[in-house]
């Protein structure tokens, strides 16, 4: 039976990666992607990427934190769980699987070491007893957010970087994503001393100990960056000038933000405040964590080849979401439809299938992953799952070869002003075009190929008439086929731990 290694970070754009601008055309490339050499450095990345397969067009099912990490670990989407925002959770037992839960049973050895994110900080202690089908567990926030726990970070740390470490939750708020939380700063605390380096290294024992065992393993590895606060270790503080990164296209004159929640964040978060200096220095300090997060996964993949594991293991890479990083005049974090906040990166390498450093434009979606190991497991996919394997697509099919989907859905649920239910949008995202259907707002109709920075809505031009309802008829579809065979669990078995908040993580 192979092994599964689960790579996973947060708040990572798809083009945030130095291999993400191979293969793509001149109107793929983002303003990250502007130059002939890539500005941020992911070797270890690149290199898992050039081993197996890079998914250019990936997209998360829905964008805030907890739904996002609930839908992939289980493979149903956030309307299917029933946790839509941040603030949603299952109290109890998992309403489904997850992929710990089906190995356990299939007799591998589980472990999540990092942030699973079953419930939001103020939920109560008791809630989430279980350890949802991962046996040893390992975690920076502990029981408050992640469930019981075997190690926590608190135990490793030093009374003085304990303090330091608390410090950036009282000066930027929990989450961080305001915009001194984006400003961030560069911390004391020795780069190799941090957090996610500190998860790395227990991957990297677990991976240690797994040698003399006939068993195989299951092993999340999930890291908190480049997610803010933006504390940058001193290692990489000087990674990027300031003064030379690109900076987001601006808006044209007289546009104005079609989304209203949107707007509403830019302007209680301060993002709208930034100065450009600010601007640049966030933009500086995010791409220094990336690389920083590379260097904490390169650790665990390194050790991965020198205890010969590699061979027999299916190693996954992804994000739960992306971060807009100050576009559409000064907007950020992931808590809309747009392509910088729904596009994730996603590498997958199933030593034995397809050719290595390949590059797939295929509408795939996080969904897939779960589908995906239950085919390396041998293990039948349930109809309830509405992704599909990429097995045919890591095989080197095209999308028509492998009879893949033509467009990508993901939806977001935004809190209501009058603490009633979470209003809805939902993207339907094609290579060419994406159609946002808003429940509460203006809907809009990008051309991704003219307007790749979806400033100019055409969702009244008559020229882009049958795009508009081809987009339609197809989430229409999609919605109505995945009600009937994927319908959604118990609404009672999801809590809400504030119906009226909005706490960024």
């Amino acid at each position: 039976m192979p092994n599964l290694l689960i790579l996973v970070d947060d708040q990572h754009r798809w083009d945030a990666l130095g291999c993400a601008g191979l293969g793509l055309r001149p109107e793929q490339r983002s303003w990250l992607l502007s130059g002939d050499d890539p500005i941020v450095r992911t070797p270890h990345l690149d290199r898992l990427a050039q081993t197996g397969t890079r998914f250019s067009q990936a997209v998360c099912n829905v964008a805030p934190c907890v739904p996002s990490r609930h839908s992939f670990i289980t493979g149903m989407r956030a309307g299917q769980t029933g946790v839509l925002t941040n603030m949603h959770y299952w109290p109890r037992d998992p309403l489904y699987p997850t992929i710990g839960t089906v190995c356990e049973a299939l007799g591998y050895e589980t472990a999540s070491i990092g942030k699973m994110h079953w419930k939001p900080q103020i939920a109560p202690e008791e809630h989430v007893p279980t350890k949802r089908g991962f046996a040893f567990r390992v975690s920076y926030d502990g029981p408050a957010t992640d469930g019981p726990c075997d190690v926590v970070y608190d135990d490793f740390a030093t009374d003085a970087e304990r303090a330091i470490v608390q410090s950036w939750s009282d000066r930027f708020g929990r989450g961080g994503e305001n915009r001194h939380g984006y400003v961030g700063e560069v911390t004391a605390i020795d780069g190799n001393r941090l957090p996610d380096s500190w998860l790395a290294d227990q991957a990297v024992t677990y991976l240690r100990e797994r040698r003399p065992t006939d068993r195989p393993f299951c092993l999340v590895v999930s890291l908190d960056r480049p997610h803010p606060e933006s504390v940058v270790a001193q290692e990489y503080a000087d990674f990027h000038d300031p003064d030379e990164v690109p900076l987001p296209p601006e808006p044209p004159g007289q546009f104005e933000e079609p989304d209203s929640h949107l707007q509403a964040l830019r302007d209680r978060l301060e993002w709208s405040e930034m100065s450009e200096e600010d601007l640049r220095v966030s933009i500086a300090r995010y791409l220094a964590n990336v690389s920083f997060v590379d260097a904490c996964l390169g650790k665990v993949l390194d050790a991965l080849d020198e205890f010969g594991f590699a061979d027999n293991t299916i190693v996954s890479f992804t994000s739960d979401h992306g971060e807009m990083l100050g576009e559409r005049d000064r907007c950020f974090s992931k808590y809309s439809t747009y392509d910088s906040a729904l596009r994730v990166p996603l590498l997958v390498r199933w030593p034995g299938v397809g050719a290595a450093g390949t590059v797939s434009d295929a509408a795939v979606e996080l969904i897939d992953l779960m589908p995906t190991w239950l085919d390396a497991l041998g293990a039948e996919t349930p109809r309830r799952l509405p992704g599909r394997s990429l097995r045919p697509l890591l095989e080197g099919l095209s999308p028509a070869q492998a009879g893949w989907r033509s467009a990508s859905l993901t939806e977001l649920y935004t809190p209501s002003a009058d603490g009633s239910a979470p209003r809805a949008q939902w993207a339907v995202r094609t290579g060419n075009y994406k159609l946002i259907e808003r429940q509460a707002g203006d809907s809009a109709l990008y051309d991704l190929r003219n307007d790749p920075e979806e400033f100019v809505n055409r969702i009244d031009d008559a020229a882009f008439a049958g795009v508009r309802e081809e987009l339609r008829t197809t989430l229409l579809h999609r919605l109505m086929t995945e009600s009937e065979d994927c319908p959604a669990g118990d609404p009672t078995m999801v809590a809400i731990a504030d119906p009226t908040a909005f706490r960024p993580s």
